[in-house]
């Protein structure tokens, strides 16, 4: 169990996550924003805790953010808040994965 994110990637990064379950976080359970790239395959996201939060959050509110997110074949399921939530300058996929009996199962905002 984390206090905050189970796994966060900020600015010029890439995170490659694959079979892997992240369960019980106080905020999130994947974080990637300023300009960071995800690919997250075959995993679980689960039991995060902030209702505020999402599940799996992808994020770029400044300018000349670029933010890329990749989810093939994972279950983002019983979150507290969102499972997947986009929030501004980001890209993303999402293949082959259940997002189910969050809050709110995918939440786009843009213009941030």
């Amino acid at each position: 169990r984390c206090q905050l994110h189970g796994l966060c990637a900020r600015g010029r990064c890439a995170l490659e996550v694959s079979d892997c379950v992240v369960r019980d976080c106080g905020r999130r359970g994947v974080y990637v924003y300023q300009s960071g790239r995800l690919l997250l395959s075959r995993s679980t996201i689960c039991g995060t805790e902030d209702s505020t939060r999402a599940a799996v959050e992808l994020a770029g509110a400044r300018l000349g953010d670029s933010v890329y997110g990749a989810i093939e074949g994972c279950k983002i399921v019983d979150n507290t808040g969102a499972g997947f939530r986009a929030r501004g300058a980001v890209k993303y996929s999402l293949v082959d994965t259940i997002c189910e009996r969050n809050c709110v199962n995918i939440h786009e905002v843009v213009g941030e």
